[in-house]
């Protein structure tokens, strides 16, 4: 059968009326899909906070030192873009208190991806990182609700130095479904696309450039992230390379407040490892590549 308009013409040479004609592409008319709040509760782990932790639970270092901004930081970086009506969350001070293994890590970018194609961005929401890896709203809500029309979406978090994962399947959202992303069982898309510690999966840290790969050598490295942030210091005039930057930086790879490139539990380590540590690597020029489309 043809599109509405040639059965139109169609049903007017047999004489039926134009009143009728309208009535008919009214009836004939795609359904609109309407916006609902649907939500989703999600786990996640990063691999720089669990470095040195002692109870298998991300460190909160950030929040305990009072570093972490009120305000999410993914508007103003250049490789992260919001959609929908994600960008400007704004957390109270209530979110910053001391809650044990609930205590905020660090925010997050949770991404709604097209369940027909998955690289393409839907809907986005800045959220928080608990201890335990769970992910919360700014209000501290761990079912995470979208106003969109569709009801199956890839589950994409991404952090601002870690590289991101993506569920390998369209998940429901019913509020009822847990993307563990912390669990070997549950299936990401690409390969290797986390680093297992102690049992449990992570995103890989030490995307310092905060783009998609990760360099320890060569062009666009991510060492340099963290050199530049200790040589150029404001409390660094004489540009010491052991000297040791406080702040919320893209260097912090293990996200304990400080960027060290030179001397005991240095940044670069971490990143250092992950390359020759992944299962693919040919030596310390490899790139890990982040599994997104």
């Amino acid at each position: 059968m043809g599109d509405i308009t040639t059965l139109a013409i169609s049903l007017e040479r047999w004489g039926l009326g134009a009143y009728e004609i309208d009535e008919l592409r009214l009836t004939c008319q795609a359904p609109l899909l309407t916006a609902s709040n649907k939500s989703v509760q999600v786990k996640a782990f990063l691999q720089g906070a669990l470095i040195n932790s002692p109870d298998n639970m991300m460190r909160d270092d950030l929040r305990n030192q009072s570093m972490l901004p009120m305000t999410e930081p993914y508007s103003s970086m250049t490789n992260f873009s919001h959609y929908g009506n994600g960008g400007g969350e704004t957390m109270s001070n209530t979110m910053l208190v001391d809650n044990g293994n609930t205590s905020i890590v660090d925010w997050a970018l949770l991404e709604l991806r097209d369940e027909n194609d998955p690289s393409t961005i839907v809907e986005t929401q800045s959220v928080l990182l608990q201890k335990d890896g769970q992910v919360v709203n700014i209000n501290g809500d761990n079912s995470i609700e979208f106003n969109v029309s569709g009801s199956s979406y890839y589950i994409a978090l991404r952090h601002r130095n870690h590289l991101g994962v993506m569920t390998a399947n369209p998940i429901t959202l019913d509020g009822t479904t847990l993307v563990d992303f912390t669990n070997s069982n549950t299936l990401t898309y690409g390969t290797n696309a986390q680093v297992e510690v102690n049992g449990v999966n992570a995103l890989w840290a030490g995307n310092t450039t905060a783009d998609n790969t990760l360099i320890y050598s060569g062009n666009n490295n991510d060492v340099n992230t963290t050199f530049f942030d200790v040589l150029l210091a404001t409390a660094n005039p004489t540009q010491l390379p052991n000297f040791i930057e406080s702040g919320y930086r893209l260097g912090d790879m293990d996200l304990n407040g400080q960027c060290v490139f030179q001397g005991n539990n240095n940044d670069p380590n971490t990143l250092f490892f992950n390359i020759l540590t992944h299962p693919t690597t040919s030596g310390v020029n490899y790139i890990i590549e982040e599994q997104l489309p």
